[in-house]
């Protein structure tokens, strides 16, 4: 997963969401940097952008398709750029992100995190083999995202 010998590749963490998300976004950035990467400063540093998201706080799917759209150009620049998109939101609306977002390269729900540096390298892989082709958008979507939640589970009150 490493860019050059001298350059390795920069990832950002950005999260929208409640305390488990960001439990999950240290163990994304925890994968990352076992396979070489290093934090960027900002997303124009990134080479890969995860944005991580919950379905229960309020505003949070706003949040994640304003950064979205601002992504696209950039995106557009920069077709080796990946952006992936992780969360309970994810796993929920995962047609809908792809839908309105096809540039993004993975959908991941939150049974996946644990595979976040797997799925990102095989659509690296799979981009490659396309021939670095986009058209198809967000190629890997992880497989236990077709179990959508059942129920809501409060695990805060901010009291």
């Amino acid at each position: 997963m490493s860019e050059t010998v001298d350059r390795p590749r920069r990832y950002l963490v950005r999260t929208f969401g409640c305390q488990m998300n960001e439990h999950d976004s240290e163990r994304i950035a925890g994968q990352f940097e076992a396979e070489g990467m290093v934090p960027a400063h900002d997303e124009d540093d990134a080479n890969v952008i995860v944005l991580n998201t919950c379905c229960i706080r309020e505003n949070a799917d706003n949040r994640l398709y304003g950064t979205l759209g601002h992504l696209k150009p950039r995106k557009d620049a920069d077709p080796d750029l990946q952006i992936v998109v992780s969360g309970c939101l994810a796993q929920k609306d995962r047609d809908l992100v792809r839908e309105r977002a096809p540039y993004v390269d993975v959908v991941m729900g939150t049974h996946n995190v644990h595979r976040a540096a797997d799925l990102v390298e095989r659509a690296a892989d799979l981009r490659a083999a396309d021939g670095g082709d986009d058209a198809e958008g967000a190629r890997v979507v992880a497989a236990d995202l077709d179990r959508h939640p059942r129920g809501v589970l409060l695990v805060a009150s901010g009291r």
